[in-house]
């Protein structure tokens, strides 16, 4: 049967949503299995098995050896460890709730690899940044909130479903041929700015209060 769009059977539970991302949510007492290592978009579970790789919404980098869940105290030091053991064209599964550590200057990320954030309902159960980052290096990110920071985007990244939601957020790009989609502030206020002599970067699909600043020469959509 269906509810809201979810397929549910037997107590356990898989949605996909606005992003395009997977919701899983395993019955009670039960894990969920997913025997394919190649998941598209976002992955929410909390009790899981991924290409027999066990974990409890803990950080997983996916690269050339496969899938692992990266060990740590906190969100931000299984990053620490993540970032560590990966490789340019790796892919890191955040976990949901908030990412505390500053990482700018020496902390900057300066790994050419992939964010997943967790999918979600709204806000609830999402993968969110609220302290300051610099991007040094070639990066996506997908379906990733910041809320109340400033996020500079010093290389060329594609960034899509950014979502500003709480304070006063503010994403500054530095680097050309940058992709910024999805973007929404709906209950807040968020700043995006082109720096000077940037170009060929897009802004697509803005919603909400996004205030949008070109001081370069790219292209808003």
């Amino acid at each position: 049967m269906t509810d809201s769009g979810k397929l549910i059977r037997n107590g356990a539970e898989i949605q996909i949503d606005e992003n395009g991302g997977i919701i899983a949510r395993p019955a009670d007492g039960q894990k969920l299995i997913v025997e394919d290592d190649a998941v598209v978009g976002s992955l929410e579970a909390e009790e899981a098995t991924i290409a027999e790789t066990e974990i409890t919404n803990a950080t997983i980098l996916r690269g050339d050896d496969g899938w692992q869940t990266v060990e740590g105290s906190s969100r931000d030091e299984r990053l620490d460890n993540a970032l560590a053991q990966s490789s340019t064209g790796d892919t890191i599964y955040l976990e949901r709730g908030d990412y505390s550590k500053t990482r700018t200057g020496s902390d900057a990320i300066e790994d050419g690899v992939c964010f997943v954030g967790c999918g979600g309902n709204g806000v609830l159960g999402t993968t969110r940044i609220n302290a300051d980052w610099d991007i040094e290096a070639l990066c996506k990110l997908e379906n990733i909130r910041v809320s109340d920071v400033t996020v500079n985007i010093n290389s060329r990244c594609m960034w899509s479903d950014l979502r500003l939601t709480s304070g006063n957020s503010e994403i500054v790009v530095n680097a050309d041929s940058t992709v910024l989609s999805q973007i929404n502030a709906f209950s807040t206020a968020g700043d995006i700015t082109f720096a000077s002599g940037t170009e060929d970067g897009v802004i697509g699909l803005a919603a909400g209060n996004v205030s949008i600043t070109d001081n370069g020469n790219n292209q808003v959509i």
